[in-house]
């Protein structure tokens, strides 16, 4: 049973003005497929395009994660209800921390 993460590739528009995102495998660390959103902070449908597409019609060939996080908090509710009648778990995945950007190699 594989976990995913999906996480935006910044989180200002200087960092990310394309709006984009990685779902990546918690087990392997592989990326599983890229996401986009209109704003900056993606919606709750969006996640669940961006989930189907991997599905689908990505590496994760129709094995569907038992659990998954995403970054936006404001979307977690909503994915919790949508997801769990069909036994994937939803939750929150923070941003990463100055001291993850830094170990990263990302300037401050």
């Amino acid at each position: 049973e594989d976990f995913w993460v999906f996480r935006r590739m910044g989180y200002t528009e200087a960092e990310n003005p394309s709006h984009m995102g990685m779902i990546m495998s918690g087990n392997s660390g592989m990326v599983v497929a890229p996401f986009q959103s209109k704003q900056l902070a993606p919606t709750a449908a969006e996640y669940l395009t961006a989930l189907e597409a991997a599905l689908f019609g990505g590496r994760a060939q129709g094995v569907k994660p038992s659990s998954l996080a995403v970054d936006e908090k404001g979307a977690v509710a909503r994915l919790k209800l949508v997801l769990g009648p069909v036994g994937i778990q939803a939750g929150y995945y923070p941003p990463p921390t100055e001291e993850e950007l830094s170990a990263m190699g990302v300037p401050p």
